[in-house]
């Protein structure tokens, strides 16, 4: 699963230790192309849409109560201030949702250069 199916969740898991529930968007293309962060748009938007709904309690009903995170796990590290302006503006609308945004590569969790 990938970025070019939007409309599937392609992970969703407890995470005991931290006591959320990880939403795991897999992103396999390079970073620094419109059409890439237009099909992760799309896709953070679906998962949006699948939280809000309240259908990710269908799928995973042991999430009720815990912490809503929506990861995205990279194969490529973002590289140009578009794609950071991108992820700033993603991070501010799900945590002004109420949920957790975090952004992973091999190297461990992406942190988000601020302006």
């Amino acid at each position: 699963m990938s970025i070019d199916q939007p409309k599937l969740v392609d992970s969703c898991g407890i995470n005991q230790d931290e006591g959320s529930c990880v939403l795991v968007i897999v992103d396999d293309r390079k970073w620094n192309e419109w059409e890439h962060l237009k099909a992760l748009k799309e896709k953070l938007n679906n998962y949006l849409a699948f939280i809000e709904s309240g259908e990710i309690y269908e799928v995973r009903p042991e999430a009720q109560g815990l912490a809503i995170e929506i990861c995205i796990r990279c194969k490529f590290e973002p590289e140009g201030e578009d794609d950071f302006s991108f992820l700033r503006v993603s991070r501010k609308a799900i945590e002004g949702a109420g949920f957790r945004f975090s952004v992973m590569t091999d190297a461990g969790r992406f942190e988000i250069p601020d302006c």
